[in-house]
């Protein structure tokens, strides 16, 4: 498939694209594909990264509980669903879903977007990424990628702490369990096990800290051991970089990571315990009726109006006020 080079920078040009594919593309190729692992909250709003296209200043909104934003120049809580901008990105992607740019199953769909990358079904997916995801996605379906970043990282404290490595207060034997946690962040053959998988069978080493695929397999996914857990646990900068990738890989991401802005709210860290029960059954009606939003399942206004009903029933008012009064006090006791 060939198609024009297009200046994608919001989803009106991310549209233009996806209409092009249909066009071009084989019977089966779905222009989006969209599933439970990578949808389109990746880039409309229901994610940890809380940037939103058409939210350019990514110092305003920060994303404290599920679908619940707290916007620093208002100084209030809010759902994402009561911003504009955010309603007007999820009427784009209706239409998206009429057109038939989207896979119609996007809410039931068990197979995910790298899979369907992988068996050449899906065309374009949206998730969060770094400079050093394309290659990786590259290897693990054994396609040539194409990335276009929409929303720039920022600094945040659901990120930052996001893959913590923690003892559990029950742990027995905590002396021990640090040690080897330690391994972890100090021994490279260790790390590069755990997540490469065996020299000589899962890959082969082509020198010093570079690897490459074990002849005739064609995607990691392949190779008989792809947990895709880099970054779960460990020091990721011991890992080797395959031959494929920057050999500067992991200073990329470092500097990436280093030169990444800070949120206004970096450090405050939201306890939802005072307003428990509203949180449950806000998480409920999220759960059940936003993917119909953000996916484009449902037309906009009218899912729109039944999340409002029942969101406000479950107490969505008391959550932003809860999380108002503690952003307020952690302010305060910076100053």
């Amino acid at each position: 498939l060939v198609l024009h080079v297009f200046l994608v920078v919001d989803l009106e040009d991310l549209g233009a694209v996806l209409r092009r594919a249909k066009e071009k593309l084989a019977r089966g190729i779905i222009p989006l594909f969209l599933s439970n692992d990578l949808s389109m909250a990746q880039i409309t709003g229901s994610t940890k990264a809380s940037g939103l296209i058409g939210f350019r200043d990514r110092s305003r909104f920060v994303q404290l509980e599920d679908a619940i934003y707290y916007d620093n120049l208002t100084r209030k809580s809010i759902p994402v669903y009561r911003i504009p901008e955010f309603v007007e990105q999820c009427r784009i992607v209706r239409q998206w879903f009429l057109e038939g740019l989207i896979n119609t199953d996007v809410t039931t769909t068990q197979v995910t977007a790298r899979e369907a990358m992988q068996q050449g079904k899906a065309f374009v997916h949206v998730q969060a990424q770094s400079p050093i995801h394309q290659i990786q996605w590259e290897n693990e379906t054994g396609r040539k990628l194409i990335s276009v970043s929409f929303i720039p990282g920022v600094k945040e404290t659901q990120s930052m702490t996001g893959a913590l490595t923690a003892l559990p207060v029950g742990c027995t034997d905590p002396a021990r369990a640090m040690m080897v946690i330690n391994l972890f962040m100090t021994d490279a053959k260790l790390k590069n096990l755990f997540t490469w998988g065996i020299e000589g069978r899962h890959y082969v080493r082509v020198k010093d800290n570079v690897i490459k695929l074990p002849e005739g397999v064609k995607s990691a996914a392949d190779n008989g051991y792809n947990p895709g857990n880099f970054w779960l646990f460990g020091n990721a900068y011991l890992l080797d970089v395959w031959d494929n990738e920057p050999s500067n890989k992991w200073n990329l991401l470092r500097v990436y990571c280093d030169t990444m802005p800070k949120s206004p709210l970096l450090g405050f860290a939201y306890d939802s315990s005072p307003v428990k029960l509203e949180a449950a059954d806000h998480a409920n009606v999220m759960k059940e009726l936003f993917p119909m939003m953000i996916n484009g399942v449902l037309d906009t206004d009218d899912v729109l109006a039944r999340i409002e009903l029942r969101d406000k029933a479950a107490g969505v008012d008391r959550i932003c006020a809860e999380i108002d009064r503690q952003v307020t006090a952690w302010k305060a006791g910076k100053q």
